[in-house]
Parts: structure tokens; sequence; C-alpha cells
């Protein structure tokens, strides 16, 4: 059977690593820290000790189990390059979850995470490197994979198509940017891919909301909608037109459809149709940081005085530079702006705080944004395995969705209530580190609280500097 030689395998009940601290191996195992050592010099990356201690976590100290003898995880994260700090984070979280799971679970195959860097390679070299661990851990044509899990839109990309033709539980754990673009025309069957945080897809629903909610306001009557050409543009403003026609808005519309922009622009002549036709809103798509200021540039050079609503984009340093920014922030009326997004909450709460602190805790590494989407979706393939009895495939993944929906509830620091209640034959809901998750069987993206979406507006905060405030609900309740 072929070997692969780039992805790591770890025991993930690993005590933390500290500065100092050794890797050992024994002569003849495949897992030794000469190995690693090489894998990461060949990769002609940087690497920072805290990612080389992550990877050092991820031998074996003893002999590795056949394939079926282990319930085995596959992650694809970024070790190495611009977000390694971030994979780090991420990995750790997701071993964390696992082994919390692992050791109140009593379960009878122990779990492996095989670990390949998604950072030492692109997305074809990716795909073979997932492709050959798949076919290790492969015997008489079964796959003895629980499921798969990625951070970053490489690693994205690289892997949902693959997991879904197989029928492998898939979660993606970063910002989820792409995952509606890889399953939105796939034959495989979308139902085994999960997305553990909320996505931008549902951001436009909010801004449907605010619409409705405005209507009849000074400056809050027609709308132009606005793209660029990326897949990811379309999926938005596809969301937007199909939400607005839903709540039956779509009359306030310019033009029956949307109208597509190319991604850098020009702009301009877009945002002067839009005005000819007595937009008071335009709301608009398109992707990328510069792309996102050349738009609200030209706007601002063409005179537009309207409102400027978006999705998926953060309020980034370029925003609040004083020249655009007043622009933005000008003509505030009840301490709202021009210019709108809708975005993603920041995760907060109880249970954030604590989570954060035991990862600091058990790995010394500090929490990122999305490492609480990592540790959930490692909890909720443990909580699958344990209902399903290990089993792989749809098994495991419907019962990850009963985990997630209905029944008892059960929070962040209750691992051992939840698998108590699972093996008595109750149905339990789990709530996640960051909010309550919520899968539908047909829906991908999950069913998301409203909490986890708002809305902001650029506002003054001082008389030469700029902010962004959220607004209250109705906003936030769909």
């Amino acid at each position: 059977m072929r070997r692969v030689k780039a992805p790591y395998r770890c025991r993930v009940g690993l005590p933390p690593w500290r500065p100092g601290t050794m890797v050992r191996g024994t002569q003849g195992r495949r897992q030794q820290e000469t190995f690693m050592l090489q894998e990461v010099r060949s990769s002609h990356r940087s690497i920072t000790f805290a990612a080389l201690l992550a990877m050092a976590a991820c031998t074996l100290d003893g002999a590795e189990p056949l394939p079926e003898e282990a319930n085995h995880v596959i992650a694809v994260v970024p070790m190495t390059g611009e977000f390694s700090a971030a994979g780090v984070s991420r990995l750790r979280a997701l071993m964390l979850g696992l082994s919390q799971v692992e050791a109140v679970g009593e379960l009878a195959r122990p779990i492996r995470l095989h670990l390949i860097d998604a950072g030492a390679q692109d997305q074809v070299e990716t795909e073979d490197l997932l492709r050959a661990q798949l076919e290790e851990l492969t015997i008489g044509g079964v796959r003895h994979v629980a499921a798969i899990v990625t951070s970053g839109t490489l690693a994205l990309k690289a892997s949902a198509p693959i997991a879904l033709l197989d029928q492998i539980p898939y979660f993606e754990v970063s910002s989820g940017r792409g995952l509606d673009e890889v399953t939105l025309d796939a034959a495989a069957d979308r139902t085994f891919a999960f997305r553990v945080g909320p996505l931008a897809i549902h951001e436009p629903r909010l801004i449907t909301n605010l619409l409705a909610a405005r209507q009849g306001e000074a400056s809050w009557g027609r709308v132009s909608l606005l793209r660029g050409q990326y897949v990811h543009d379309k999926m938005l403003t596809r969301s937007m037109l199909g939400a607005l026609e839903a709540a039956g808005q779509a009359g306030r519309l310019t033009a029956p459809g949307v109208v597509e922009m190319p991604n850098e622009g020009p702009f301009e002549p877009f945002i002067d149709q839009a005005m000819l036709a007595g937009a008071d809103i335009i709301y608009y798509a398109v992707s990328g940081d510069d792309a996102n200021l050349a738009f609200l540039r030209a706007a601002r050079d063409r005179g537009f005085a309207g409102k400027l609503i978006t999705s998926d984009q953060l309020a980034g340093a370029g925003l609040l530079e004083p020249d655009l920014a007043a622009y933005l922030a000008e003509g505030a009326t009840s301490d709202e702006g021009r210019h709108f997004m809708s975005r993603r909450g920041p995760s907060e709460g109880p249970e954030l705080a604590a989570f954060e602190a035991d990862l600091a805790a058990a790995t010394g590494i500090a929490t990122d944004h999305f490492a609480a989407y990592a540790y959930d979706a490692g909890v909720l393939v443990g909580l699958g395995l344990v209902a399903s009895h290990e089993a792989g495939g749809d098994a495991l993944r419907d019962h990850v969705l009963r985990s997630s929906i209905g029944g008892t509830p059960f929070g962040y620091g209750q691992l051992a209530d939840v698998v108590a209640a699972i093996r008595a034959g109750q149905d339990v809901d789990y709530s996640g580190v960051s909010g309550w998750i919520d899968f539908a069987f047909d829906d991908i993206h999950g069913q998301v609280t409203p909490s986890s979406y708002h809305v902001e507006t650029a506002v003054p905060v001082a008389p030469t500097a700029f902010g962004y405030r959220t607004l209250p609900s109705p906003v936030g309740q769909y």
C-alpha cells in the first residue's frame, strides 16, 4: 500500500506542548520528528515556532493502528505560510474538541487526526495529497474516514468536492467563503457539507429586512442591485434578489434583475445608470478589498447621495480613511451614515470566554476568530461517532444533524452529560461555543440564530474620526 509523505498523524489527546519539549521517535516507526522536520524544510515556506509544535503533536508515540482500527479524521489546514498562525489555533481547537469527546465517549476505537498542510502547496497538490491519504485509509473499497475538516479557501476548494463525491461528512471552519460556490452545482450529495459558523450567504436576508423596515422613509425608496463577475458576487445578489421577491419588495427595484459590472471596474457608468433610474439605495457585491474601495470611491466621485449597502465586507482600515469615511458617514440621520454592511457578528458570551480560557490552558495557544468553529466541528464529529456507534458516511451525517436539532439542550462544558443522554437514546440539541448550531437536512448553510448577524453603519465618532455602529432590531430578526 502506498504511503503518503506529507500528512502527519495525531493522537488527539496528546498533552500540551511547551518550549523545550522534544518529540521522541523510535527507529522503524513511520512517525518520527526527523520526518516532520524534513517535511517542514521541503515546503520552502516560513513556519512559526507554534506551528512547529503543533505539527510535532501530530506524531504518534506508538504503533499506528490499521485503518479499520481507528476513527480517522483528516484536517486540511494551513500550517505554513501567511495563515499559519490561524491554522495552528484551529488545529489545536479541533484536537481539543475531538479529545474531549473521546475522553467521555467510551468509543471502541481511538480517534486519529491526519494533518495535511494546506499552506505548503497549491490546490492541485493539496487535492493529490488528500486523495492519497484517502486511499491509504481505504480497505476493500471502504473508506475508513469519519470526517474531513478544512480551514481556508484553498483547503475548501481542494477538499469539499472530494468529500461530497465520496459522501464523507465535511466541515469548513473558517470564513466559509467558497462553500456555496463549490456546492452550487455539485452532483454529489450536498447534505454531507456542514458549516458550523454563519455564512455570508444569509446576510442579504438582513438587508431585505432592513429595506422592508425602512420603506416609506425618506431616501429609503428605490433599489439598484449591482454585482461583480465572481461566483460569490452572483450568489450574494441572487440571494438578495430572491429575498426581495419573497418579501414582496421586488417592486422597488430600478431594473428587473441584477446588473453585472467588471469586477475591477470602471464602476462609474453603472453608478450613473443607477442614479438616472432614481435609485435611493445601491446594493453592491464585488469581491476583494481593492474592488470594494474602488466602488465606494467611484460612488463618492460621481456624487451618489443615497445609501450604499453590501454584504460580506469587513470594516477595514481603508474604509475609515478620512477622505472616504467622511463621505460614507455624511448625511447621517438618526446616527446613521450612508454606508451599511451586513456582517456575521463577532462571537461573544460566557461560553466563548470559557472556551478561550480552556484552549489557552490546554495548549498555550491563543484563539483566533474561527477557533471556536473548529472546536465545535470536532465535538460534532465526536458526538456523531458516539450516536452512530462509530459508523461513517450517511450514518454519521444523520447523527451529526440529530445532535444539533431539537431535543434536550446542552451547552459548552456539558459533554459528559450530552454523551450520557445520547447513550440513553435521548434527542439532544448541542449548543456550540459560538452559538446554537442548527443544520437543515437539505441546506448546507444551516439555520443559524439571528444573533449571529448584524448590520453596521458608518458614523462619526469624533470631529475627524469615523467608525461603524451596529443597528438594533428588527434588522437581526429573520
